[in-house]
């Protein structure tokens, strides 16, 4: 089991969906930040609407502030790698990591 936030609430850990993605770790890059909520994000949003689940029930799941998986959705604000992580578990989801294949540069 994972526990969210300070709140010590339980979230289950079920293997049943996986999203794909890169969860970039540096991303302080305006390029990585929209790949981060225009391809990530999404994904997110698609499960918790295919698990009939509002915005505030995954709040509530989390442990977080009431809102704020409202805020990362809409780009507002961005989740920590933690909370990132028990985002995709409350949403019955694996991650998978990916190495980035970075394009040659030309000289």
């Amino acid at each position: 089991m994972i526990r969210g936030a300070s709140y010590g609430k339980e979230i289950r850990s079920l293997d049943k969906s996986h999203i794909i993605c890169t969860y970039l770790t540096h991303m302080n890059k305006n390029k990585e930040l929209g790949i981060f909520f225009k391809k990530v994000i999404p994904q997110f949003v698609r499960q918790r609407r295919k698990l009939k689940l509002s915005q505030g029930s995954v709040d509530d799941i989390l442990g977080c502030a009431k809102g704020l998986v409202s805020k990362w959705e809409v780009g507002i604000r961005k989740p920590s790698g933690f909370l990132f992580c028990c985002w995709a578990d409350s949403l019955k989801c694996d991650l998978k990591i990916e190495e980035r294949k970075e394009k040659k540069k030309l000289k």
